[in-house]
This record gives C-alpha cells, structure tokens and sequence, in this order.
C-alpha cells in the first residue's frame, strides 16, 4: 500500500516541479525591451563598418560574388574622375571595373555618420590602381543585416564644388 501512495506523490510533485520551470525561466533577468537611442546608434555603426570592411576584403580579393553579398539589389554608384565629371552605374558594371585593378588596394575607414532616412554614412579612404580617392558609402537595414545602398568615389582633393554631372 505504501508504494501506491507514494507513486502518486511523486507523480504530483514532478509535475508541480515541471509547471514551475517556465516560472523560473520568465524570472531570469530578462533584456531590455528597448535600447536607447544612442545604443542603437553605436551597434548599428559597428554593423555597418563590419559590411565595409568584408565589402573591401572581398574586393582586394578579387571576390565578385562576396561583394555583391553586401549590397542592395537596387545599388547605384557615382563615380568622379580627375575632370570632375560625375557619372551614375550600376554595381555591375562598377564592379567589373574595379576588380580590374585589385593589387595594392588599400582603404581606411575614417568615419560613420547617421545620414536620415535610417541609413548610414561611412566614409572611406581608398587606394585603388595607384590613385587615392574619398569615397562615401550610405548603409541601410535590411531585416538583421546592413547593406551598402550607393557609393560615391571622387578622387582625394577634389572639391565637391568641383563635381559636374556627366552628359551621358
């Protein structure tokens, strides 16, 4: 008779320990529902720092399809030569270009700003086929992720009141 009983209780209290696990895991400190704004500003610049720096790894090298993996699909980049002339393209055939010349690529990235919109602003120094030039990079969220939404390059030095549009 002693064995019936205390199977039941021990049933019972098996399940009264089993009831009380979720109990214990909701009391656990729990993460802040909110972070504040500069926090969200500061884990968003390392993540868009970190894209640019696999997108400039990637490119050194000579990796086409990991480059592409940080960007946009509706990615533009504006590119301005020695002349000041300004002309818009695609990744693709930006891309094509630079990988051309992706010895000696060296680039720093000298800082990231908030640019409105919910996208970033970083801006790079870049040493590409022996020229130095100053390229600005906007960022935006993706679900978890940044990717590089435009990129302007102009040489280093180059004015801004120096850039016209190209006729083409």
């Amino acid at each position: 008779m002693r064995r019936l009983i205390s199977s039941p209780l021990t049933a019972f209290l098996s399940l009264c320990l089993l009831a009380s696990a979720p109990s214990v895991a909701l009391a656990k400190r729990a993460t802040p529902a909110t972070e504040s704004h500069a926090d969200m500003l500061a884990r968003r610049s390392e993540q868009a720092r970190a894209v640019v720096e696999k997108h400039f790894t990637a490119l050194a090298a000579g990796d086409a399809k990991a480059v592409r993996a940080q960007w946009t699909r509706d990615a533009r980049v504006t590119s301005v030569d020695g002349d000041g002339r300004s002309k818009q393209q695609t990744l693709s055939i930006a891309l094509t270009r630079w990988l051309e010349h992706t010895d000696g690529l060296q680039w720093t990235i000298r800082s990231v700003h908030p640019a409105g919109g919910g996208e970033l602003k970083v801006i790079v120094r870049v040493i590409w086929n022996g020229t130095e030039f100053d390229d600005t990079l906007r960022l935006v969220a993706q679900g978890k992720t940044m990717r590089i939404r435009h990129k302007s390059s102009r040489p280093h030095g180059l004015a801004t009141s120096e850039i016209r549009r190209s006729g083409y």
